[in-house]
């Protein structure tokens, strides 16, 4: 996932995506890529459980916009994913 991880940043430098947009996005992609193997549908649902589980609202959405953009712009399958929605408040649910 390397080379993809190198596209997508390529991507956003080249889109002229703001620093501090690139490094969010970036953090995302290498923490995704470290945890699971594969990108589908599968493992994105595990990941959106676990930033539920530790992270805020907005941390989980830009997360997740950071993953599910990147296979646009590399050489993984669109297809694989299904689309995952966005978090407007989920600390309801998190444990204090």
């Amino acid at each position: 996932m390397k080379k993809e991880t190198n596209n997508f940043r390529q991507y956003l430098i080249n889109n002229h995506f703001a620093a501090n947009t690139i490094k969010s996005y970036m953090k995302a992609v290498e923490q995704y890529c470290s945890m699971y193997e594969n990108c589908d549908a599968k493992s994105l649902d595990s990941y959106k459980q676990y930033l539920v589980k530790h992270h805020r609202p907005q941390t989980i959405n830009i997360r997740i916009r950071s993953v599910t953009c990147m296979p646009r712009h590399s050489s993984i399958s669109e297809q694989t994913l299904l689309p995952l929605p966005t978090f407007s408040d989920t600390r309801a649910s998190r444990p204090h």
